[in-house]
């Protein structure tokens, strides 16, 4: 990274980016180049893909600069960005399986999805806003396995209650974040992957 912009936070090298200044488009590469690749070869099982899909993804952060709008961080948003390019890659190539998180495989099974288009960004602020909404017994169970990976035998322990009771929490929780959420996603097996990608982003 430049000297110039070695203090400057990854918005602030955006904004820059926004204005034509390639040396700031570089250090924005350079620092997130390895781990966006490392997500992406996970999610693709292939070198070869996960070079096309980030080459894409940063072509776009250029010549598109003039259009993308951050609200929130950049970090968020790339790797955002690079899951959602993953998932519309395999539709495009007629796959059928995607994986999402630690060995989890979700099935791609419409036609059209290639054609779904999200506000990832709003699509976050909505699911801080449903998770700061579910009833109190819920959002605690819910932010204890999601937030903090703690096994529900963990989680009944922490909160005085049976396992069986902590399950159904986290159950109830997901039912009412997919039901909260329908309108902004509407392919079913990815709002699980999205999630996924949630949990992933806050805890960066």
């Amino acid at each position: 990274m430049s000297e110039n912009n070695a203090n400057l936070s990854d918005e602030a090298l955006y904004e820059l980016v926004r204005h034509g200044n390639q040396l700031a488009y570089t250090s924005l590469y350079e620092k997130y180049w390895d781990e966006l690749f490392k997500i992406a070869y996970h999610m693709t099982g292939s070198l070869h893909d996960a070079e096309d899909i980030l080459h894409e993804l940063f072509s776009e952060l250029w010549l598109k600069r003039n259009q993308i709008m951050i609200s929130k961080t950049f970090g968020v948003y790339v790797r955002t960005s690079l899951k959602y390019k993953v998932f519309r890659y395999f539709s495009q190539q007629g796959k059928s399986k995607l994986m999402v998180g630690e060995g989890e495989l979700i099935e791609i099974s419409s036609p059209d999805s290639t054609e779904v288009q999200l506000d990832f960004e709003e699509l976050y602020d909505r699911i801080e806003v449903s998770v700061q909404n579910l009833p109190e017994k819920c959002r605690e169970a819910f932010k204890l396995s999601r937030f903090e990976g703690k096994s529900v035998v963990e989680i009944a322990e922490i909160m005085k209650i049976s396992p069986n009771t902590a399950q159904n929490h986290i159950n109830k929780a997901l039912k009412i974040l997919r039901l909260d959420l329908h309108d902004y996603v509407s392919i079913a097996t990815f709002f699980n992957a999205l999630l996924i990608d949630y949990f992933h982003n806050i805890t960066k």
